[in-house]
C-alpha cells in the first residue's frame, strides 16, 4: 500500500521535482497546526505539519512512501 496506488495521492506535474513525488490530499486526516493540549480533542491517526512563520506549509510525498490511512486508486476507464 503505496501512495502511488492510493485515492488520496497525486503525482506532481511540475517541472522542477522529480516525477516520483506527489501531493496527498486526504483532508481528513493532515492539518495545518499542532496538537496543543487543551485546544481539543484529535485522534491518535493524524499528522499536523506547521512552520516557525505562521504561513502556510505542506508536504510532498515519495510514491513509494506508505501510509495507514490508504485507499485504492478507482481503476482507470
Amino acid at each position: 500500500m503505496h501512495c502511488k496506488d492510493c485515492k488520496y495521492w497525486e503525482r506532481s506535474n511540475k517541472d522542477y521535482f522529480d516525477n516520483n513525488y506527489g501531493d496527498c490530499n486526504n483532508e481528513d486526516k493532515f492539518f495545518y497546526g499542532s496538537p496543543y493540549k487543551g485546544e481539543g480533542e484529535f485522534s491518535s491517526d493524524l499528522m499536523f505539519y506547521y512552520d516557525y512563520e505562521g504561513y502556510s506549509a505542506g508536504f510532498y510525498t515519495g510514491q513509494d512512501f506508505g501510509c495507514i490511512h490508504f485507499k485504492p486508486k478507482e481503476p482507470s476507464q
